[in-house]
């Protein structure tokens, strides 16, 4: 009796154990993405903030953007102020 992917001497041809060679590029592939994602940065934040930025120009910011609603804008403008 044969089976598949067996070349009869009781031998794997590689396509019966797992994809074979397309599975590990797939987690090779998967890995260096995921190292790119991280150097690119990940889940830094949509706007860009530099250095010169004071708290209330990231305030300004995180609501335009949409991050913040009007609410916690406001208290936080009034916190900053403070």
């Amino acid at each position: 009796m044969t089976f598949p992917f067996c070349d009869g001497t009781g031998h794997m041809t590689g396509m019966g154990y797992g994809l074979g060679p397309w599975f590990q590029l797939l987690i090779v592939f998967l890995f260096f993405l995921v190292v790119f994602w991280m150097i690119k940065g990940g889940t830094q934040s949509q706007y860009k903030v530099s250095q010169k930025d004071t708290a209330q120009e990231i305030l300004q910011k995180r609501y335009v953007s949409g991050e913040i609603t009007k609410k916690q804008y406001e208290d936080m403008k009034k916190e900053i102020s403070e």
